[in-house]
């Protein structure tokens, strides 16, 4: 072989090597993500299974991290986490003395040592809607407007009515991570992109803030609730109710593309966001049976905007959804 002849087979050696690395790394993530999916499902649906067993249900928890690709929106791992105790009691409801007609003081005292969970959600008996228990000592008015120690959430539609007599009261409690039980990795670079997460399919409540999810369930093995915080640490939860029409839908995809903007035409270099890429998965948690299913995301080529596009990948999920319902 001369050396020409040389060189020209190690040109042809290089440009199908060229070609071929692109196709490998598209394997290796595609494998990835199926794989990271895959392992999502199972940590929920042993959640699911657990709960049953355990005095107040369990729960699983997601936290963001706070550095690298994915800053503040990516999820790297799974936990699972104890549900504690509601604390149950009761207090009396006076009139306020500015606004007798319409306002109202609580006077509540809870043990010191619920600080660390506070905020929290807290009901009354008779009362329609769901209040938040900021203090462990409060004597607030609590109204649409007033912003004190406890104050009402935008579920509520009306205020507490005056009472002399005792009323009951349910402080719900946020569930809190395990520290013996073991964290599932989503590995190969792989997250749960909560900045394209959301809770139901047509009243939708998005994820995109959240910075700590808790999706509890009770001992019937349904989830019955989703925590969610925007921060990192303290408290400041908000309990979210789930029923029948509320699934959840998590998106996982590379952690490298989660939180980033949705573009038109994906480019090697300017991919999208997460659930634009042919290898995404959406992981939908079905509140009608406890179960947890992995689905492929759909092709959003050609959409005309973010809209749309985020419609056409959502679509198999909507679809499944809907197929589970009469089938149940």
């Amino acid at each position: 072989m001369t050396l020409i002849e040389l060189l020209v087979v190690l040109m042809i050696v290089g440009l199908l090597s060229a070609a071929a690395v692109p196709l490998l790394v598209g394997n290796r993530d595609k494998k990835s993500v199926r794989n990271a999916a895959d392992a999502a499902e199972s940590v929920f649906s042993h959640v699911a299974t657990k709960a049953m067993s355990a005095p107040n249900g369990a729960a699983a928890w997601l936290e963001t991290g706070t550095s690298g690709a994915g800053n503040g929106v990516a999820v790297t791992s799974i936990a699972f986490a104890r549900v504690p105790s509601a604390v149950c009691g009761t207090t009396t409801i006076a009139p306020d003395a500015t606004n007798p007609a319409t306002d109202a003081v609580v006077l509540l005292s809870l043990s010191p040592s619920l600080a660390a969970d506070l905020p929290a959600p807290i009901e009354f008996a008779g009362v329609a809607g769901m209040f938040t228990a900021t203090s462990t000592t409060a004597v607030t008015g609590i109204d649409t407007s007033v912003s004190g120690v406890m104050n009402r959430t935008s579920r509520n539609s009306a205020a507490p009515r005056a009472s002399t007599s005792a009323v009951p009261y349910t402080l719900h409690l946020p569930p809190r991570p395990s520290s013996l039980a073991a964290t599932t990795p989503l590995a190969g670079g792989v997250a749960i992109d909560m900045s394209a997460s959301q809770i139901g399919l047509t009243t939708v409540t998005s994820l995109s803030a959240v910075k700590r999810l808790a999706v509890e369930y009770s001992r019937t093995g349904l989830p019955i609730a989703a925590w969610l915080s925007t921060g990192h640490t303290g408290g400041s939860w908000t309990r979210i109710p789930i029923t029948a029409s509320t699934p959840i839908v998590l998106a996982i995809g590379m952690r490298s593309q989660a939180g980033e903007s949705w573009v038109q035409q994906p480019t090697e270099d300017t991919p999208g966001a997460s659930w634009q890429s042919p290898f995404a998965r959406w992981l939908l948690i079905d509140p009608r049976n406890g179960g947890a299913s992995v689905i492929e995301a759909g092709s959003t080529a050609g959409a005309q905007s973010q809209t749309a596009a985020f419609a056409l990948s959502l679509a198999p999920v909507v679809e499944e959804f809907a197929n589970t319902r009469k089938g149940g």
